[in-house]
């Protein structure tokens, strides 16, 4: 496919640009996560390790539907304001279809679909 895509990604949502010469694709994906708090015993009979293990289990399901949207030798640019990017260039590195992704990640606060588009553009020097 080697498409030129940008991401941007926090632990809440998922912006997926691809883009060509001609045009922009975005694609949003919601994640399910709960917020991540201190483990504080009444939550459940499981344990810390088990709240941990189910947290860790939901980020990479979610980390997976993102990288679903990513081919064989696609360039990825990801972005975003936390750990989130840096989570999701590791589990790319971890999935053996995604033999070829080239990835970069790069700190970006909260960004408008548009400004996220043009980014995108000016980061494949394309027209924006």
């Amino acid at each position: 496919m080697n498409a030129q895509l940008g991401i941007w990604i926090d632990r809440k949502k998922a912006v997926i640009v691809s883009v060509t010469q001609d045009h922009s694709v975005l694609t949003q994906l919601r994640s399910s996560l709960r917020a991540h708090g201190r483990y504080h015993g009444a939550h459940d009979s499981g344990g810390e390790r088990k709240y941990e293990a189910r947290h860790e289990q939901g980020l990479a399901h979610y980390l997976d539907a993102v990288a679903r949207h990513v081919g064989r030798g696609d360039q990825v640019l990801i972005l975003g304001p936390g750990e989130t990017k840096r989570a999701l260039a590791r589990r790319m590195g971890q999935i053996k279809s995604l033999t070829g992704v080239t990835t970069k990640a790069a700190a970006a606060d909260k960004i408008s679909d548009a400004d996220l588009v043009a980014t995108i553009r000016k980061r494949y020097r394309l027209p924006v």
